[in-house]
C-alpha cells in the first residue's frame, strides 16, 4: 500500500488462508476501504491463497481455518465494541459500486452464528 503513496494499509486486519490474523491499520484510525463509508467501521480483509489469484482479481476460496479465524475475530470485536450481528457487512452490501463479492454467503453465515451464540 505504501507503494501507492498511502500512509499504511487500508484495513485493520488481514486473515490469511491458514487462519493467521495479521494486524493492519490501528483501530483508532478509520479504515481506507470503501469510499465515503469508512467512519466508525472496522475493516477485515480475507487474503487469497496466492498472489496470482489476488492480482488477477479472482475471487478467493475461503478456507475453513480462515472462516473460523474470521468468526473468532468478529466475535471478539463485537464483544469489545458492542457491535450487533446485523452491523456486520460485506463491502458490497455497503457500496454497490464495489466489485461483487464472493463473501456475501460467508457474511450471512457469520451473522447467523453470531446471533445463535
Amino acid at each position: 500500500h505504501k507503494g501507492y503513496g498511502w500512509s499504511d494499509v487500508g484495513f485493520h486486519f488481514l486473515i490469511r488462508p491458514d487462519g493467521s490474523v495479521k494486524k493492519g491499520r490501528s483501530l483508532d484510525r478509520n479504515p481506507a476501504f470503501i469510499a465515503r463509508q469508512n467512519k466508525g467501521t472496522i475493516a477485515i480483509m480475507l487474503g487469497c491463497q496466492s498472489s496470482e489469484e489476488s492480482l488477477a482479481g479472482k475471487d478467493c476460496k475461503i478456507t475453513e481455518d480462515q472462516y473460523r479465524a474470521t468468526l473468532d475475530l468478529i466475535r471478539t470485536l463485537s464483544a469489545e465494541f458492542d457491535i450487533p450481528p446485523d452491523s456486520v457487512f460485506d463491502s458490497q452490501e455497503i457500496d454497490e459500486r464495489q466489485k461483487p463479492s464472493h463473501l456475501g454467503g460467508l457474511v450471512k453465515r457469520i451473522r447467523k452464528e453470531l446471533k445463535t451464540k
